[in-house]
């Protein structure tokens, strides 16, 4: 996404990939996020110093780097974290989902997300202190240091509130990191993991990582009371088919009982609330588009 941004804007972009997840496959550092980032013209910078949420020497280098070329740096951190405005994105995401409610006729009781680096949870906690929900957002820790990444959501949950000006201090409690999903290790799926992967896929046409939202489903013993309301948040990512759904449930591959029965098993205990008007635009985009192949193959046979 850096990448991506700079290449817009016309900036150039120093990348530092840490090696965060052990890996044995040769082509690694060839593909995914990395070959992206290349393809968008960013000078990308593989260094293996294995995962740590926090501000390392190799970051700090390169920013010196770029000081030393000539070149004035704006450092932006792993998930633009602990950057001074890092969780300022997801004080709105509060804002959008209480609008959406009103919209709905109903609250939800519990907001779920996956936590690392934590600028995500600590922004979410802020929005919602507004209403005091900021201890019914749920991280489920990814990152397999659980204290570490409980005291970085609270420093910049505390920094996020001085800046939108709170009014409430946020304190150690409000932290609520559910520990025990992140197992083997950061970005190593367990068997649960992969069974969850293929259950949402098969079953939701979800696509899940086995870095976030995968380990959130692979365990199935959150208390989930039938009466409560809850949303999930799917990280911004990808674009994923659950999320079209939400305005249009009637779409004929989706059938009811096997959303419930993917929410049973899974645990994703409730849906995630329509976008806007980005996703109503990209769905109208994806139906017409189907629309207009179906009608190509019906004249050509």
């Amino acid at each position: 996404m850096v990448a991506a941004v700079a290449a817009k804007i016309g900036m150039k972009c120093l990348l530092v990939q840490e090696s965060w997840v052990p890996h044995e496959d040769a082509v690694y550092d060839r593909v995914g996020n990395i070959l992206l980032s290349r393809i968008m013209g960013a000078e990308v910078r593989l260094v293996d110093n294995g995962f740590d949420i926090g501000i390392r020497r190799s970051w700090e280098q390169a920013f010196d780097e770029v000081k030393s070329r000539g070149g004035r740096p704006h450092a932006i951190p792993a998930g633009a974290s602990v950057h001074k405005y890092g969780g300022l994105g997801y004080v709105g995401f509060a804002e959008e989902v209480r609008a959406q409610e009103k919209q709905l006729g109903f609250g939800f009781d519990y907001i779920v997300v996956c936590t690392v680096t934590g600028s995500t949870h600590a922004g979410m906690l802020v929005g919602f202190a507004k209403d005091g929900r900021q201890r019914n957002v749920l991280g489920i820790d990814a990152s397999a240091t659980p204290a570490q990444t409980k005291a970085q959501v609270l420093n910049i949950a505390r920094d996020t509130a001085k800046l939108v000006k709170l009014g409430m201090e946020i304190v150690d409690d409000d932290v609520v990191l559910l520990e025990g999903y992140a197992a083997p290790g950061y970005g190593l799926p367990s068997e649960a993991t992969k069974q969850a992967i293929r259950l949402c896929a098969r079953l939701e046409s979800i696509i899940t990582d086995p870095v976030y939202e995968g380990k959130i489903h692979a365990r199935d013993d959150r208390p989930r009371p039938e009466s409560h309301q809850r949303v999930q948040l799917h990280l911004p990512q990808r674009l994923t088919l659950d999320r079209l759904r939400l305005r249009r449930p009637a779409v004929p591959a989706m059938a009811s009982n096997a959303r419930s029965r993917a929410a049973r098993q899974t645990g994703a205990g409730g849906w995630l609330p329509p976008l806007g008007k980005l996703t109503e635009f990209i769905w109208k985009i994806l139906i017409e588009g189907f629309l207009l192949r179906k009608s190509k193959i019906r004249r050509e046979y």
